[in-house]
């Protein structure tokens, strides 16, 4: 990685994080999660019991009860689960498949939530979830931009999957067995254990594995033979419950920023903004008094100061100072860079982290980009507030304005990224405005330009659901 030219590139992008609350959170969960309907025939849902039919069967065989899957769950510090469902056979006359797969893991207050599920006659669906840090994160789809709001103002936890399994009564004991190196007993069941107030189950067919010391269910596994009015064929229920790698599982995927919340902030701090991978505020310091702060503090938490970072180092000459820090972050890592100018007697402080695929390499700060070497001379850096978008601002034809503030814009695009930024090049220097940066990388494109004592970004990136998302932004 270049380490020059993505800190050059995060500097220019004051608002990048703001395109990360353009993904809508998924209000669905494992229990409801259904793709799309493609025709006006609604497909066979995957129906939980309810409290009526949960009654145990009449005849059923004497034998262990697991009435309550989930039980047990809230005493353990930490666990994943990992579940899958499945429906193969005939809706209303015509072949259907669907097939739904759950990974969540869980430690303390903080969780998090993979679900996927393909069906016949709907395009496959993929969300994420987590409450991590106090904060609640969805995203809509694998890569794509990555929504944060606080936790408590978030829909409550539902998807504990274990709650998905039907209740079984009446198992017979088959032996023990050790999972992942716990002793659990194993249980056998057929169709007389389940709850079948439509008459609907052929055959059945079962096993459970609890903990001896505790009965907690560690694994699951059914397959039912099902002929009702509708819905002929075979319905499969699989659940596992880890207990190791719990810590590992507990990140977020790629397109999801972390906010910022274990940053340490100024004292007397004021006007506080956190987003996915972005923090701003102001504060009574100056900025020598700012750069030591973030020396201290950052440095005890165990982030590197990269050159010119340090308050032996730090350029406190222009107008606009600018630290970076980095640190390993799984088997990648995470850089932040902290922007710091003055106005109106008060230190300014903008904030953006970045995910990296690899360990930031001190070492890269030594070669220049040939998108770097491409750039003119920037003007120079302005100490104010982000100013107001300008109101002959092009929007690109048939864009959707996902998100609109007075200095920031987003836009999903049905257009290519190349195509959108030949739109903007055009249409700005049209309008007077002075292209003085361009960045290209992986596959995004970066546009600075000036006009008069205006600034103004244009970043555009491919969305991950075959869409293009614009940030614009004025300074």
């Amino acid at each position: 990685m270049n380490l020059r030219f993505l800190l050059k590139l995060m500097i220019a992008l004051s608002v990048l994080a703001l395109c990360l609350a353009a993904c809508k959170p998924a209000a669905q969960t494992p229990a409801t999660l259904q793709p799309p309907v493609a025709s006006s025939q609604a497909h066979p849902a995957a129906p939980q019991p309810t409290a009526a039919e949960a009654a145990a069967p009449q005849n059923m065989p004497s034998g262990v009860n697991l009435e309550n899957p989930a039980a047990g769950l809230d005493a353990l510090t930490g666990y994943r689960q990992a579940y899958t469902h499945t429906l193969k056979g005939s809706w209303q006359a015509q072949p259907y498949e669907s097939a739904q797969a759950v990974e969540r893991a869980v430690r303390g207050a903080d969780s998090v939530l993979r679900a996927s599920e393909a069906s016949t006659g709907s395009a496959p669906v993929a969300f994420f979830s987590g409450r991590i840090g106090g904060f609640f994160y969805s995203q809509s789809a694998a890569g794509s931009a990555c929504r944060a709001e606080p936790a408590e103002s978030a829909p409550a936890d539902s998807s504990d999957p274990a709650r998905q399994l039907p209740p079984v009564y009446g198992m017979q004991p088959a032996g023990s067995e050790d999972l992942d190196g716990q002793p659990a007993l194993r249980y056998i069941f057929d169709a007389r254990s389940l709850v079948d107030p439509d008459h609907a189950i052929q055959t059945a067919s079962g096993e459970a594995w609890l903990a001896e010391d505790g009965g907690l269910l560690l694994k699951f596994q059914l397959t039912v033979e099902i002929a009702s009015a509708d819905f002929t064929g075979t319905r499969t229920w699989s659940y596992q419950l880890i207990q190791t790698g719990v810590d590992e599982a507990l990140r977020l995927p790629a397109g999801c920023q972390p906010v910022l919340a274990d940053l340490p902030v100024l004292p007397g701090a004021a006007d506080v903004m956190q987003m996915p991978g972005f923090q701003r505020y102001s504060a009574g310091s100056g900025r020598a008094d700012a750069v030591a702060f973030y020396h201290a503090q950052l440095t005890g938490l165990g982030w590197l100061p990269l050159p010119g970072s340090a308050p032996e180092e730090a350029d406190l000459s222009e107008d606009l100072t600018v630290l970076a820090y980095a640190q390993p972050y799984y088997e990648g890592g995470r850089l932040l860079v902290i922007q710091l100018s003055e106005s109106g007697g008060k230190v300014q402080v903008t904030a953006q982290s970045a995910l990296t695929k690899a360990p930031v390499q001190m070492d890269s700060m030594d070669t220049a980009s040939a998108a770097e070497s491409e750039a003119e001379d920037e003007p120079p850096a302005d100490d104010s507030a982000p100013a107001a978008l300008p109101t002959d601002l092009p929007i690109y034809p048939g864009a959707t304005v996902v998100t609109k503030i007075e200095n920031a814009a987003i836009l999903q695009v049905e257009a290519s990224v190349a195509e959108i930024a030949d739109f903007y090049e055009s249409e700005l220097r049209s309008a007077g405005w002075t292209l003085y940066q361009r960045f290209e990388h992986e596959g995004m494109v970066a546009l600075n330009w000036s006009r008069e004592n205006a600034h103004l970004t244009v970043t555009i990136r491919p969305a991950g659901d075959g869409s293009t998302q614009v940030m614009i932004s004025g300074g």
